[in-house]
């Protein structure tokens, strides 16, 4: 009987450290748009290439959104009656940027609190997998090129395990310094392996 409870307590352990560990990044809230982007329309439909409106990816970290005068460059000289089409063109006319709201932000691993030593802003460079990996945008943002409504979580999300199955993929480093430079020096002064070393899970 007392191997039962201790064998059940431990499990019941498991569970709640598996579930604390993973809180941070099942609870993504859903984002909503204020003008309903249909990327099939755009992509698909007329044929524009992803760099046409995220020009920043092939040369910056951050891939980037288009301006509201971009926007117009288009639609301004479209006839059409859409009503998401309408809200671009009175953003123009008020002279104002449309206010996207960020969709993809990379994984909170400092808000979980035995990390917290460890823990320093992921780096990630669109630059450096757009124009020097020449890694499709498909690869990492799936299907959102056949989507008529803005996404409104990251999908599919952004996991470790699926960057490093695409690095090993690629014969790509998985070295913990090549993403986490800032919490591998940290850790390094507690104890933990250097460059060359890599343990990620």
């Amino acid at each position: 009987m007392r191997e039962w409870f201790f064998a059940l307590s431990g499990w019941l352990v498991v569970a709640a450290l598996t579930f604390w560990i993973a809180l941070p990044y099942a609870t993504v809230a859903a984002v909503s748009q204020p003008v309903a982007f249909n990327h099939r329309k755009h992509v698909q439909d007329v044929g524009l290439e992803c760099l046409i409106c995220h020009s920043g990816a092939a040369t910056a970290a951050r891939a980037g959104i288009p301006t509201t005068a971009e926007c117009l460059a288009c639609h301004e000289t479209l006839e059409t009656t859409l009503p998401e089409a309408k809200k671009v063109a009175a953003y123009g006319v008020r002279g104002e940027e449309i206010r996207w709201n960020r969709v993809y932000h990379l994984p909170p691993s400092d808000t979980i609190p035995f990390l917290k030593p460890y823990a320093s802003k992921l780096r990630f460079s669109h630059r450096r997998h757009v124009s020097a990996g020449k890694i499709e945008c498909v690869a990492c943002h799936g299907k959102i090129a056949g989507l008529t409504l803005p996404p409104a979580r990251p999908d599919p999300p952004i996991r470790m395990a699926r960057c490093l199955a695409c690095h090993r993929e690629r014969h790509i480093t998985t070295d913990c310094l090549a993403c986490h430079r800032g919490a591998v020096r940290r850790g390094r002064a507690r104890g933990t392996p250097g460059p060359g070393t890599s343990h990620c899970w």
